[in-house]
């Protein structure tokens, strides 16, 4: 990727290959068919926990495989040969293979030091036995099995633009999982990401040399997961900040640490609440969501603070008349200016663009759980709880500690 400049967003890097990559020894086909069989024969447990989707008609995993399906129509092909042609392929049983079918193949240019031996019964086979006329294994295993010119490349007899004898650059296993990009989050998906890369790390210990740098990976489902959990994680953060930040700020705001208290829990009652919304309404966590998330401590602590202020500022002595001059003070104030916001926001609910829709049932959530919590809520704690006098007071506070500091330097 470091060939991409970072505003071209169709740039998809530069395309390299692993030169050790061999899946020509004798020893590296057989863990291939072994490696293909394992996973085929998975238990009914070990398919639930990997996750593996089924076929709905035959109900067998959705595996495919081409080391299996090679093996087994090399094994139907040597009904018509003299030995078995089943894998693993050697240079001997490569070049018997083509001798016997010279009015297709050239093997003038092919040796003892030929070392892409299996990509000739691979062509062989997902050519249709070079008729081209069935086409579907061909399309099945096209993205799966990927071909480099080399030395030895060579074009059949019959057809000049076929050519065999290529260097084999990339092999895939292909497994359907139960799992959706749109349909499961990263909670769901990314330990059954774990199992997997747990699972091919510890195969390619013991493969061969030519084949231990193996890996696994989606088109993009895996990158997505990740992605997922970035933005949980620093939606989480952009709360978690957010409200450790709010409570010092209103504590010294209203210069009460009884009032910062209440108006902190007060956001924190309209910030969950707010976040309950995501799932009951069936939105997953993605990018828009997230930056949602770390607005919302900003936009509910809007109307908590006038309200807090207003009780700090009233200049009565108890709870009760404290409350009455908060509201009297800022509560027309706050109401209206939601009302506001609330209307506006309604409007954005008939737009045609996703992110504005989404952007706007946030905002209306966000706004009405606000003026719910501290018209209601917080209202009501001050009435209950809220300090009178001089109970709170940061100020009196300091002039205490500043009062005993100074006779114990006296």
């Amino acid at each position: 990727m470091s060939t991409c400049h970072f505003s071209e967003s169709r740039c998809i890097g530069e395309e390299s290959m692993d030169s050790s990559f061999n899946p020509n020894t004798q020893e590296a086909q057989i863990a291939l068919k072994n490696f293909c069989d394992k996973i085929h024969n998975f238990s009914d447990s070990e398919i639930d926990h990997f996750k593996v989707r089924r076929d709905f008609t035959t109900k067998e995993p959705e595996i495919t495989c081409f080391a299996r399906d090679l093996d087994q129509f090399l094994r139907e092909e040597s009904s018509d040969s003299k030995e078995s042609l089943a894998l693993p392929w050697s240079y001997r049983k490569a070049i018997t293979f083509m001798q016997a079918r010279s009015l297709t193949y050239n093997t003038l240019k092919l040796n003892a030091s030929f070392p892409n031996v299996l990509e000739i019964p691979i062509s062989y086979w997902l050519n249709d036995r070079y008729t081209f006329k069935n086409k579907t294994t061909f399309d099945r295993y096209q993205s799966l099995i990927g071909e480099g010119v080399s030395p030895y490349s060579t074009p059949m007899k019959t057809d000049f633009s076929v050519f065999y004898g290529n260097r084999i650059v990339y092999l895939g296993i292909q497994v359907n999982l139960t799992l959706g990009r749109f349909s499961s989050g990263y909670v769901e998906g990314k330990p059954v990401m774990e199992r997997w890369e747990a699972f091919v790390k510890e195969e390619m210990k013991n493969m061969p040399p030519g084949l231990q740098n193996g890996f696994q990976l989606t088109k993009d489902y895996w990158h997505s997961l990740s992605v997922q959990k970035t933005i949980s994680d620093n939606a989480i953060f952009g709360i978690v900040l957010g409200i450790v930040l709010a409570l010092p700020i209103l504590t010294v705001a209203t210069q009460n640490i009884v009032i910062g208290v209440c108006a902190t829990f007060s956001m924190c009652c309209s910030t969950i609440c707010v976040i309950g919304i995501i799932p009951l309404i069936g939105w997953k966590l993605g990018i828009l969501e997230s930056l949602n998330m770390c607005m919302v401590v900003g936009l509910t602590v809007d109307y908590v603070v006038h309200l807090a202020e207003g009780y700090h500022t009233s200049q009565k002595a108890d709870r009760k008349s404290r409350v009455q001059d908060m509201l009297e003070v800022m509560g027309i104030s706050v109401f209206s200016g939601a009302c506001t916001t609330l209307g506006a926001s309604v409007f954005m609910f008939f737009a045609q663009i996703q992110f504005i829709v989404r952007f706007g049932i946030f905002l209306f959530c966000t706004i009405g759980f606000s003026l719910l919590f501290s018209l209601g809520l917080f209202s009501t704690i001050m009435g209950i709880m809220g300090p009178s006098g001089n109970t709170g007071d940061i100020k009196m506070f300091y002039r205490k500690v500043k009062e005993t500091f100074r006779k114990c330097c006296c």
